[in-house]
Protein backbone atom coordinates (compact mmCIF):
# COMPACT_ATOMS: atom_id res chain seq x y z
CA UNK A 1 0.00 0.00 0.00
CA UNK A 2 0.83 3.67 0.11
CA UNK A 3 2.46 3.61 3.56
CA UNK A 4 4.85 0.86 2.51
CA UNK A 5 5.77 2.73 -0.68
CA UNK A 6 6.48 5.91 1.26
CA UNK A 7 8.57 4.06 3.85
CA UNK A 8 10.60 2.36 1.10
CA UNK A 9 11.27 5.78 -0.45
CA UNK A 10 12.71 6.92 2.87
CA UNK A 11 9.88 9.30 3.75
CA UNK A 12 9.72 9.96 7.49
CA UNK A 13 6.14 9.36 8.54
CA UNK A 14 4.92 10.63 11.90
CA UNK A 15 1.61 10.35 13.71
CA UNK A 16 0.75 13.23 16.06
CA UNK A 17 -2.63 12.71 17.65
CA UNK A 18 -4.25 15.26 19.96
CA UNK A 19 -5.55 13.73 23.16
CA UNK A 20 -7.31 14.91 26.33
CA UNK A 21 -5.22 12.50 28.41
CA UNK A 22 -1.95 13.18 30.25
CA UNK A 23 1.01 12.88 27.89
CA UNK A 24 2.17 9.40 28.96
CA UNK A 25 -1.32 7.94 28.55
CA UNK A 26 -1.87 9.85 25.29
CA UNK A 27 1.32 8.34 23.85
CA UNK A 28 0.29 4.86 24.95
CA UNK A 29 -3.18 5.18 23.41
CA UNK A 30 -2.02 6.42 20.01
CA UNK A 31 0.73 3.77 19.79
CA UNK A 32 -1.72 1.09 20.88
CA UNK A 33 -4.12 2.19 18.13
CA UNK A 34 -1.31 2.05 15.54
CA UNK A 35 -0.44 -1.48 16.70
CA UNK A 36 -4.10 -2.50 16.61
CA UNK A 37 -4.41 -1.39 12.98
CA UNK A 38 -1.02 -2.94 12.16
CA UNK A 39 0.44 0.32 10.85
CA UNK A 40 3.02 1.03 13.57
CA UNK A 41 5.87 -0.42 11.50
CA UNK A 42 5.42 2.22 8.77
CA UNK A 43 5.96 5.23 11.03
CA UNK A 44 9.24 6.76 12.13
CA UNK A 45 7.62 8.24 15.24
CA UNK A 46 4.22 8.05 16.92
CA UNK A 47 3.18 10.55 19.59
CA UNK A 48 0.15 11.75 21.47
CA UNK A 49 -0.06 15.48 22.16
CA UNK A 50 -2.14 17.55 24.54
CA UNK A 51 -5.30 19.42 23.55
CA UNK A 52 -3.44 22.72 23.92
CA UNK A 53 -3.42 24.17 20.37
CA UNK A 54 0.27 25.08 20.66
CA UNK A 55 1.23 21.55 21.70
CA UNK A 56 1.01 19.96 18.26
CA UNK A 57 2.65 22.90 16.50
CA UNK A 58 5.56 22.91 18.95
CA UNK A 59 5.98 19.17 18.48
CA UNK A 60 6.08 19.59 14.71
CA UNK A 61 8.76 22.27 15.04
CA UNK A 62 10.84 19.96 17.25
CA UNK A 63 10.54 17.15 14.70
CA UNK A 64 11.56 19.47 11.86
CA UNK A 65 14.68 20.46 13.81
CA UNK A 66 15.41 16.85 14.76
CA UNK A 67 15.34 15.71 11.14
CA UNK A 68 16.90 18.95 9.85
CA UNK A 69 13.93 19.77 7.62
CA UNK A 70 12.56 23.14 6.57
CA UNK A 71 8.86 23.85 6.98
CA UNK A 72 8.36 23.82 3.21
CA UNK A 73 9.84 20.30 3.04
CA UNK A 74 7.13 18.85 5.27
CA UNK A 75 3.60 17.83 4.41
CA UNK A 76 0.73 17.72 6.87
Amino acid sequence: GTLLKLKRKGVKLVILSTSPYPLKRANYRVRDSARHYKIEKYFTEIHGTREDPDSKGNYILRLLRKYKLKKNESKN
